[in-house]
């Protein structure tokens, strides 16, 4: 019954985030989040983005998305709008930074639960036997990120919690933590705390 439950899981998971666009990985400085029905918020890290969302960026903001179609990270600095499209981010008066990622860490992150998500909703937690062959794969892609970027983090604790590898994902959290100055970092610990708890 359990493995039927998660052969649909992997089924409608693609489905479920079919509206989402991309991910924010970092925020600096004020950038406010305008959805396409009209809210404004505030852009925090591990929100999810679709298509005719709009980011406000002022003068000293920098903001960080990770585009899951296109398999790529975009960096947006300085005063100016961005509106997400079905290809990524686009602006009139900015442009990105851009870097190209593997297609199977767009595919982790896309994932991810929303923020306020507490369950692990489209993530298909492996709990039978280990698997050596998925857990290689995640660490080869791991190390192969920008360590100091908090993209690299996101990736590997997703991919620890769907490996079902929580003592791990505890000491990645736990060095997070450490980061008190990095609100970036204290808002991934905050999202990914209580995934991890529920095992």
């Amino acid at each position: 019954m359990r493995t039927l439950i998660f052969a649909i899981l992997l089924i409608i998971a693609p489905l479920a985030f079919a509206t989402d666009i991309a991910l924010i990985t970092q925020v600096q400085g004020d950038v406010r989040l305008i959805k396409a029905q009209g809210d404004a918020q505030k852009a925090l890290p591990l929100l999810k983005l679709s298509i005719d969302d709009r980011l406000v960026l002022n003068k000293a903001a920098q903001i960080q998305i990770v585009v899951f179609s296109q398999n790529q990270q975009e960096t947006w600095r300085g005063a100016g709008e961005v509106q997400i499209t079905e290809h990524g981010g686009a602006s009139s008066n900015l442009k990105p930074e851009r870097y190209a990622l593997p297609a199977i860490v767009s595919r982790q992150l896309a994932k991810i639960p929303a923020t306020g998500d507490t369950t692990r909703s489209g993530m298909v937690v492996i709990r039978a036997l280990p698997n050596p062959e998925k857990r290689r794969q995640l660490e080869t892609e791991y190390q192969a990120l920008n360590p100091n970027d908090l993209t690299a983090q996101i990736y590997y604790l997703t991919g620890l919690i769907e490996l079902n590898d929580m003592e791990r994902a505890e000491e990645v959290l736990s060095a997070l933590k450490q980061q008190n100055h990095n609100p970036n970092a204290q808002a991934i610990v905050k999202h990914f705390s209580p995934l991890i708890t529920q095992h």
